[in-house]
């Protein structure tokens, strides 16, 4: 990710833009970098520029006062936008929607209108604004039924549209008939606004008068696999779940470390390439893609942004890896853990708060004014995952980043952070009475690398924790533990819901008569407990994690109630970020999902076993003489397949408990069946495992880890279809 702290005027003018109701756009990026980007950036996106000024006008209005929008500036902008979109070969609209499940929402409704018996071209002010459809359809939580099903979809106003495929895509939000958040996006956007209010007050304090807004921003880095699609439709297990739920794992695995940063293989950098130049007229600078560390697993990362700019684009560019691989016939995995045995995928989250004067409160700058926020805003995210961890784990809570977080190639299940050793003793001499200035990045040290044939570099204060959920780098706090195939939307929102605890816990003592030195340091006494810089993948920080009281719900079923905690839900409701009776919703669709995909993954799994792995052991079975057989070879074989046999009977049991559970048990209590059975699958695959190291490859039913991972990695690329 292409660091805030290093675009200088570029990001002041974007942040000073954005503060006065302005968009920053492809058309004013384009402007202020014209060596870098040329006019294909942001082709297929909107640029607000192309608004009359009287319309500007109005939607900056809308954005900082809540103003409605007249119909006939609704109208206007509506007129522009569809004849901006039929230029780009449009021939239909879309309000796109997250509503509370995987993958986005989408109907597409054309540009037509009937009006004096005839049906004509048009795209107007109130098509644009919203639209309505059946909220009861989509995950709700108990708060929509067939029988009051209503629910809108309305247009965000400061996302920019674009066009894909034919079709007008506007970012929206999705609620019920009441106005009830049944999306991600809802939340994201309440949160943002009160992020910012939370900030300027604890700014006061500090001294700045000139601040309007503090935007948080996000720069997300997708994590992914790469397979070719002919093998991967032989696989049911993949098609039906993005995960193989058995697999030996391949001779060459990760263990030479040869994969990350080796070069792309050939089909695959074709492939990635066509998707970096649709990105790029999409608007969405693709600055990174590089191999990760299993075979087969690669990352791509963009430029910052608003954070839910960023959360829209994370789910277009989500959706254009996967269309975009189809064409060179190769298919995306999306899963936290597609493979056993090898890492799975992330997506860290680096995240920061900047104010619309330009200064990154998440960097500690060289200014006293900028030491003195960044160790105030810093004490307040502290303070966020020392008292709601739990509602932060919750966030990353699903089946499938249950089987990463803790697998030594993600953070575990606590959540702490690292500040690293020199912003650790800053912290501790404020505690002891200091001042609030005095850690600066001025304190980068220069590396002598011993050779006259490269400068000297300069390293960063602190050095880099990969095993921290959230440490600090520098110029942003990353949160490391969101996983992969998750809209990062509430994640976020309940960091930020998290944060304003912590700024409130210092105004209210500031509100108070204490020092803006002394309400700092007040919230770090109570919160430096969660700060832990050492290897927390190791079993001696889990055994001192519980010594500190820090919460360790290792997978979802233990994770997701924390979401209806009383604490929890006093704070998302009392910061305007969730209605109470939203936040109870949230937590059953949490747990209902959870479920569903245990039982889903449970039924191919057993499938797979009954259909192919069985048959297959018969056959070799009746082949070699099995256990009739004097040779230990195959009286080894045949108990291996006997144990199979038990596990998958055993998995057949507790599968129709989960069935059962799940249609008459409330959400809480079949998430811990299914809990139960997930255990199950995993002892389950253990013997679907070993038998497969045993059978002839001739016999064996489907393709293995090595072909998935390897063979296409053989092929010369081809051109895009």
């Amino acid at each position: 990710m292409l660091s805030a702290t290093y675009l200088g005027s570029t990001r002041r003018a974007a942040l000073s833009a954005i503060s006065t109701g302005s968009r920053w756009l492809s058309s004013t990026l384009a402007s202020s970098s014209a060596s870098v980007v040329d006019a294909s950036y942001g082709a297929d996106r909107f640029s607000f520029s192309l608004l009359s000024s009287e319309s500007q006008a109005a939607l900056a209005e809308c954005e900082t006062n809540g103003t409605p929008l007249s119909a006939a500036a609704a109208d206007d902008i509506a007129a522009t936008l569809h004849d901006w979109a039929v230029s780009r070969g449009a021939v239909s609209y879309s309000h796109m929607f997250s509503p509370l499940r995987e993958g986005p929402a989408e109907k597409h409704d054309s540009f037509l209108a009937f009006k004096s018996g005839r049906v004509t071209s048009a795209f107007t002010g109130s098509m644009l604004l919203s639209g309505e459809t059946d909220g009861s359809s989509f995950p709700n939580g108990g708060l929509r039924g067939t029988h009051r099903a209503g629910a809108y979809t309305a247009w965000d106003v400061t996302s920019a549209p674009w066009v894909r495929s034919g079709t007008l895509c506007l970012p929206s939000v999705f609620v019920t008939h009441e106005g009830t958040p049944i999306d991600e996006k809802t939340p994201l956007l309440r949160s943002m606004e009160a992020i910012s209010e939370a900030s300027l007050k604890v700014l006061r304090a500090l001294g700045d008068k000139d601040s309007t807004k503090v935007v948080p921003e996000v720069g997300w880095e997708q994590e992914f696999f790469v397979l070719d699609r002919e093998l991967v439709l032989q696989r049911p297990d993949v098609v039906t779940s993005g995960r193989t739920l058995v697999g030996a794992a391949p001779s060459r695995g990760q263990q030479t470390d040869a994969n990350y940063f080796g070069a792309v293989p050939p089909r695959v950098k074709a492939m990635l390439r066509d998707v970096q130049d649709e990105l790029w007229s999409l608007g969405i600078s693709c600055a990174t893609l590089h191999n990760e560390v299993a075979p087969a697993q690669h990352e791509t990362a963009p430029i910052f942004g608003v954070t839910n700019v960023a959360a829209d684009e994370n789910k277009l560019m989500m959706q254009v890896l996967k269309d975009v691989a189809a064409e060179h016939e190769l298919f995306v995995l999306l899963h936290e853990k597609p493979f056993a045995n090898l890492n799975g995928s992330g997506k860290h989250n680096n995240w920061s708060l900047t104010t619309s004067t330009g200064v990154n409160l998440c960097a500690p700058g060289s200014a006293s004014f900028e030491q003195a926020a960044f160790t105030t805003f810093t004490a307040a995210v502290v303070h966020a995952f020392a008292h709601h961890g739990d509602l932060l784990r919750a966030s990353v809570a699903t089946a499938g980043n249950d089987h990463r977080l803790g697998a030594q190639e993600a953070p575990p299940a606590i959540m702490s952070m690292y500040l690293g050793e020199n912003l650790t003793a800053h912290m501790d001499a404020v505690l002891a009475g200091g001042a609030l200035e005095g850690y600066s990045e001025d304190a980068r040290r220069v590396l002598g690398l011993g050779t006259r044939a490269v400068p000297p570099l300069r390293a960063s204060v602190e050095d880099r924790n990969r095993t921290a959920p959230m440490p600090f780098i520098g110029n942003r706090f990353e949160f490391r533990a969101v996983g992969s195939n998750q809209d990062i939307s509430t994640s976020l929102t309940f960091l930020h819901a998290a944060v304003i605890d912590g700024l409130e816990a210092i105004s209210k003592r500031t509100d108070a008569g204490d020092s803006i030195r002394d309400a700092v340091s007040a919230v770090l006494a109570d919160s430096m407990h969660v700060v832990f810089n050492g290897d927390a993948y190791s079993d001696e920080w889990a055994e001192e994690a519980e010594r500190r009281g820090l919460p360790n719900n290792r997978d979802s079923a233990s994770a997701l109630g924390a979401i209806a905690a009383d604490k929890n839900v006093d704070l998302l409701s009392s910061t305007g970020i969730l209605e109470r009776e939203a936040v109870f919703a949230r937590a059953e669709i949490a747990m209902e999902a959870y479920s569903a995909t245990i039982e889903l993954e449970a039924t191919a799994m057993l499938k797979m076993l009954q259909q192919g792995y069985l048959p297959a052991a018969a056959t070799d079975e009746a082949t070699t003489g099995g256990a009739a057989s004097t040779t230990s070879f195959s009286a080894d074989k045949a108990g291996i397949y006997g144990d199979l046999t038990a596990a998958t009977a055993k998995l057949a049991a507790d599968l129709d408990s989960l069935r059962g559970a799940l249609s008459g048990e409330a959400p809480a209590a079949a998430t811990k069946v299914a809990a139960g059975v997930a255990s199950t699958m995993a002892t389950t695959r253990a013997a679907a495992d070993t038998a497969e190291l045993v059978l002839p490859a001739s016999l064996y039913p489907y393709p293995t880890y090595e072909e998935l991972l390897f063979r296409h990695h053989t092929h010369s690329a081809y051109e895009r279809a």
